[in-house]
């Protein structure tokens, strides 16, 4: 009789190569891709997304420290802890990519997006931002989200995807 002992380890390797060519995407953060930007869907210092159907584009930049931020046009989305608390300083610093970002009411663990105070992400109106690489003070991601005003109104800003210089 012929005995094969499978160690753990080689286990989840089986696993992970039977999942190969499934066609799953690899999505990261809320349901994000992970995988990084091609060239032609977003260029060096500019911010991307779908509005009401729309394509917009602007230029754009980031901050870091313990009000880090992305910023673009008017809005203004704070990345400085991912989904665990941890500053996303020390994770890009560390190489540490796909950083979670969700967005909602800012809190230890979330960021927040706005747009000049009218329109902000709160606890019934979020979403995510993905941070998936660093290059010589560069961030590339992508995020999603929904904000909304006093007067019920909301915007959506889907498919948005970065790569933005820090200021």
């Amino acid at each position: 009789m012929f005995c094969t002992r499978i160690t753990p380890g080689i286990f989840a390797l089986f696993i992970g190569l039977a999942g190969c060519g499934s066609g799953e995407p690899n999505l990261v953060c809320g349901g994000l891709s992970g995988a990084l930007p091609a060239a032609d869907e977003i260029t060096a210092g500019q911010v991307t997304w779908v509005e009401a159907g729309v394509s917009n584009g602007e230029s754009g930049s980031w901050n870091g420290g313990s009000n880090g931020d992305i910023t673009f046009g008017t809005i203004t989305v704070i990345i400085a802890k991912d989904e665990t608390g941890s500053d996303t300083d020390a994770l890009i610093e560390a190489g540490s990519f796909p950083i979670c970002i969700p967005l909602g009411e800012r809190s230890a663990q979330s960021g927040n997006a706005t747009d000049t105070g009218a329109f902000v992400t709160d606890a019934n109106h979020g979403g995510h931002a993905v941070i998936l690489s660093e290059d010589n003070g560069e961030i590339t991601g992508r995020f999603d989200f929904t904000m909304g005003n006093a007067g019920g109104e909301t915007r959506a800003l889907t498919n948005g995807v970065f790569r933005i210089s820090s200021r």
